[in-house]
């Protein structure tokens, strides 16, 4: 009898352990694919400065024969820039939401400036081991 609670332990011992590990190995691939979506994430903030930057270049040629062009570039800037942080909220709380665990940002400005930090970090491991 002895020897069968013996085996048992072990038995669910083993089970526990196993279910760790899988928890573990989740938990691990879903930080791996919010660092990759928050590093991909980049390439929409850049896309966000390209389509300022023709929005700059064409109204400083606007402006040239009208000055109120000057006044609609900053209108149009300004809600460019609000529709893209609208996105990038979505975003994040799809992200969050896909996760399923707490993350160290709530919104979007926290997580670019946590993305800043990430490279930051990455850069300064590189530096280091060269």
């Amino acid at each position: 009898m002895t020897f069968l609670i013996v085996v048992l332990i072990l038995v669910i011992l083993t089970y526990a352990y196993n279910l760790y590990n899988i928890e573990k190995h989740k938990h691990n691939k879903l930080r791996e694919i919010e660092i990759q979506f928050l590093l991909g994430s980049m390439h929409f903030l850049q896309y966000k400065y390209h389509v300022l930057q023709i929005l700059e270049i064409v109204h400083e040629k606007a402006a040239e024969s009208d000055p109120k062009f000057i006044e609609d570039y900053k209108i149009i800037k300004e809600k460019v820039e609000e529709k893209y942080n609208q996105f990038g909220d979505e975003w994040i709380k799809s992200l969050k939401d896909t996760l399923g665990y707490e993350t160290e940002y709530k919104n979007w400005y926290e997580a670019t400036k946590y993305i800043d930090g990430l490279v930051k970090r990455s850069k300064e491991r590189n530096n280091s081991t060269e």
